[in-house]
Formats: C-alpha cells, structure tokens, sequence
C-alpha cells in the first residue's frame, strides 16, 4: 500500500518564516568552495527541541507528532534546499504480516539573487509530521517502523549538502 503525506505548512510560510529569523543578505561570491551546512529541529509531541547537524535518528511510539524544521546554511549564500522523504512499518496477525510503505511530497525552494545582486545565507522548509499515518488493518497489530526525511542544501556553485533525520516508531 503506497500513501501520499503532504505537508502541512505551505513553502510561502517557509520563506516568511525564514526571513523574520534573521536571514542574512550577503553580496553574490565570486566563487565558494565549501558546500552549505544542514541542520535538523525537532519537537516531538510540543515539548523540547531536539537539534541535529547533517543527520540525525529520533525513537517514538505510535501516535507520536514530529514538527521538523530543515536548515541550510552558507555563508556565501544558498541557492536551493529540499525536503522529502518516506516511511515503511510493518503489521502482524497471527503469523501474517504486512509491510507497508508510503512517500512524501519533496518540496523544493529555489532562491535567485536580488536585484542587487545579494543572496540568502539560510533558508528554512517546515514539516509535521504524525506516526498515526502508520496504521493497521483489521485484526492487524502494528509492530514498529520508521520515517525518514531527506533533506538537501545548495549553493550557487554546485556545493551540495545531503542529510537524513530518522524517526524510527515502536507500539
């Protein structure tokens, strides 16, 4: 069974939120030899935030509610980030099982530089996610599980960054 998870918060709020969190303008580089950086926050179930660089792995339970935040930073200016990503869980009855899987929307942003020819240092995408999309037919038991978002960061001269923040789920 294949399922769609859209995101909850559009791309708009995410460039607006992004420029009230203080991102920087800088003048477009000549050239940039360090790919930007990536970098997670977390909150599971409204409390506390977690924060990982690059990649990262998070335990829950069922019914748990993920709100991620992807970061990219370069000093030198990011040109695009994306997030997406997908899970798989598995369902038992008796000595029956069932693995599922679903995929995420990827979202993407691409940044230009303005007219004045400055460039953003971080831009930001927002994600909610729920693990109650992890569900189980009839007479089926879920017996755990994971979701993981990818994430991607680019700058404006083929610097690329990668990272990955797993939420692996048990009953």
């Amino acid at each position: 069974m294949n399922t769609t998870v859209s995101p909850t918060i559009p791309i708009a709020l995410a460039i607006s939120a992004t420029l009230l969190l203080g991102g920087c303008q800088v003048p477009m580089p000549k050239a940039d030899t360090t790919p930007p950086t990536l970098r997670w926050y977390v909150r599971k179930n409204g409390g506390n935030t977690l924060e990982y660089q690059g990649n990262g792995v998070v335990a829950g339970k069922l019914g748990d509610e993920l709100q991620v935040t992807l970061r990219a930073y370069d000093p030198q200016g990011v040109r695009r980030i994306s997030l997406g990503g997908g899970g798989q869980y598995t369902c038992l009855s008796g000595g029956i099982g069932q693995n599922k899987s679903y995929s995420d929307q990827t979202d993407v942003q691409n940044l230009s530089p303005s007219g004045g020819g400055q460039v953003l240092t971080k831009i930001i995408l927002l994600r909610n996610f729920k693990s109650s999309v992890m569900s189980c037919g009839g007479g089926f038991s879920f017996v755990g599980g994971s979701h993981t978002f990818v994430g991607k960061g680019e700058n404006y001269f083929g610097g690329v960054a990668q990272g990955s923040l797993t939420f692996n789920v048990t009953p």
